[in-house]
């Protein structure tokens, strides 16, 4: 009865005192962690976590705080990215900057047509190769691209002075026939005829004597048939209406011809008529135009500023009556 009583005072000591033990159990608290302890009491610093990545070094994405390998590692290829390029890698994921690309093109520098930025050529390529292009020469290329002047054919005579007007740029023997344009006047009725001109430049000019004898006098075949006014010391007679035998005479009298523009016009015209007077270039181009009402003497003073050079003067009257002449313009 003594050791009972004993061993009950002992498991009645221990009850007491197991709460307090129970109580110091140190271990992982942390129910997040791996090693998390549902008995622990009193946290000891041990607890670890699992972090899930990739755990390779050598991986793009390799995580330095991952604990646990989640099969997510990859990997850079380096290499070409572009599509276009000519080293395309369609395995590399990371571009490493050796793309490179084809141009075609001429790549010889000596040709016409190099291109310098071709790394590829295409066979377009062309020289400029010097010689004679003429088939008929007796010197003909037929390789040659650029003519340059060499060519010559056996006995070929001709003009050879390139200033000529029938200059020949085959012939190589000068047979003398070569001439040139001479300008000027080449009518010889004109004042100024040139005989040397062969080419007439529109220059002529001409003399104008008057009925008395005048150079650019102002005498004229009056309505009676009489040379009268300028220096003659005549009056003109002046007719009503018109006589055709004197018409056929002396229908239009201009004066002086070649003028400056400015000259005077007499003609078999009725008083009280209108004149209307007209003046066209050799094109027929109408440049000048002027109207009066004529009074007694019938003489009409034209003013016009032209070029030099001949027009056509046309007069026309309400009767009807129309006479054309030409007049020379010259202000030199």
């Amino acid at each position: 009865m003594k050791h009972s009583y004993s061993l009950f005072l002992f498991l009645a000591f221990m009850a007491s005192v197991a709460p307090s033990v129970l109580a110091q159990q140190a271990g992982c608290t942390d129910p997040n962690a791996a090693n998390f302890d549902p008995n622990a009491t009193e946290d000891d610093g041990s607890c670890y976590y699992i972090y899930y990545g990739c755990t390779d070094p050598s991986a793009a994405n390799y995580d330095p705080n991952a604990t646990l390998d989640d099969n997510s590692c990859y990997y850079n290829y380096y290499g070409c990215t572009d599509p276009n390029a000519a080293n395309y890698d369609p395995n590399a994921n990371a571009d490493d900057g050796s793309c490179y690309y084809y141009y075609y093109g001429c790549t010889d520098p000596n040709a016409v047509n190099y291109n310098s930025s071709a790394n590829i050529d295409d066979g377009s390529c062309y020289f400029e190769i010097y010689g004679c292009t003429n088939p008929g020469a007796d010197n003909y290329d037929p390789y040659a691209t650029v003519d340059d002047g060499s060519c010559y054919i056996s006995g070929t005579s001709g003009c050879t002075d390139p200033n000529a007007v029938n200059y020949d740029p085959w012939a190589n023997y000068e047979d003398g026939s070569c001439y040139y344009y001479y300008y000027g006047c080449t009518d010889p009725s004109a004042a100024n005829y040139d005989f040397n001109a062969n080419f007439d430049d529109g220059s002529c000019y001409y003399n104008y004597y008057d009925c008395y004898g005048d150079l650019d006098g102002l005498a004229s075949i009056d309505d009676c048939g009489n040379c009268a006014g300028g220096n003659t010391g005549v009056i003109a007679c002046v007719l009503i209406g018109v006589n055709s035998t004197l018409e056929a005479h002396q229908a239009l009298n201009i004066y002086p011809n070649p003028s400056t523009g400015r000259f005077a016009i007499t003609a078999l015209i009725n008083f009280g008529e209108v004149v209307r007077v007209q003046l066209t270039d050799v094109t027929g181009r109408v440049v000048n135009q002027q109207q009066w009402n004529v009074s007694k003497g019938a003489v009409l003073v034209v003013d016009a500023s032209l070029e030099d050079g001949m027009y056509l003067l046309n007069v026309s009257t309400e009767s009807g009556k129309r006479f054309s002449t030409s007049v020379v313009i010259s202000t030199n």
